[in-house]
């Protein structure tokens, strides 16, 4: 297993997740019981997703992935249905 679970504090930190659908949605409300300050990086959102930006619980960024938009986060999520974005967002994150 090349992965191991680990417990994070969140709260009040800036958490990016890329991916605008039913499994950043998932991601996102975990992250937003927490307390995390929630950016969600997608050019669409599933409509729940865009409930929680209008509220402003969530900021979305409307834009396809780049890797600046990880800049200032403590933790990054790649949530989209293409293994090529999800591999760009992993190896960015782990080059901050």
């Amino acid at each position: 297993m090349n992965y191991l679970p680990v417990f994070v504090t969140v709260q009040e930190r800036t958490c990016v997740v890329v991916g605008g659908g039913a499994v950043a949605r998932r991601k996102v409300g975990y992250l937003h019981q927490a307390g995390a300050a929630v950016t969600v990086v997608a050019p669409t959102l599933d409509p729940e997703l865009a409930d929680w930006v209008r509220t402003g619980d969530v900021t979305h960024r409307s834009q396809d992935y780049a890797a600046p938009v990880l800049d200032g986060a403590m933790l990054v999520i790649a949530a989209t249905d293409d293994r090529a974005i999800n591999a760009a967002v992993a190896r960015d994150a782990q080059a901050t």
